[in-house]
């Protein structure tokens, strides 16, 4: 599979519990192995105007793997609004609320990626509505359950030796 580019970012606001996202990364990279797989260096989602979004979606990525928490929109939930799934990316005063929406927006500038792997809690409606909003991707990965740092790891292992070894994202 030589050749696929994947950008891998990372998001863990300091007012959220610690994410092992180091260990995702060092697995995926083994398991791709070197050269199997083109790797630009990890990037991080910081503040609201996402600066690093931006360098991903310039990177043409075949693969967008962002790693973060997840959770229901406390804003739209104090507005009285049925609240959308959201990832926290890291903001100057802590969290911020990035949807899918905005992700979309910021990512259709660009050549949008084939795939993108959410590795969050419960990242399936945010994994859905990403996709309703991209008709280019041709999948997401999300779960409709928590991720713990010991399960995430495990998932990529599995996940990207099978894309290295040929596989399709289908299979």
């Amino acid at each position: 599979m030589s050749g696929i580019r994947l950008v891998l970012l990372e998001s863990v606001p300091r007012d959220l519990p610690d994410l092992d996202v180091r260990s995702e990364f060092d697995v995926i990279r083994a398991e791709v192995g070197e050269g199997s797989v083109e790797f630009d260096t990890p990037k991080r989602i910081r503040g609201s105007d996402l600066d690093s979004v931006d360098e991903a979606a310039k990177a043409a990525p075949d693969i967008l793997h962002l790693s973060a928490h997840a959770g229901e929109s406390a804003h739209a939930r104090s507005a009285g609004e049925a609240p959308p799934t959201v990832i926290y990316v890291k903001g100057s005063r802590g969290a911020v609320e990035l949807t899918a929406t905005h992700l979309a927006s910021k990512l259709r500038g660009y050549a949008t990626p084939r795939v993108a792997v959410l590795s969050a809690c419960s990242s399936l409606p945010y994994a859905q509505e990403l996709a309703s909003k991209i008709t280019s991707l041709e999948f997401v990965v999300g779960t409709s359950l928590a991720i713990y740092d010991a399960r995430a790891p495990r998932f990529e292992k599995t996940f990207y030796a099978r894309l290295a070894a040929g596989l399709s994202i289908s299979n």
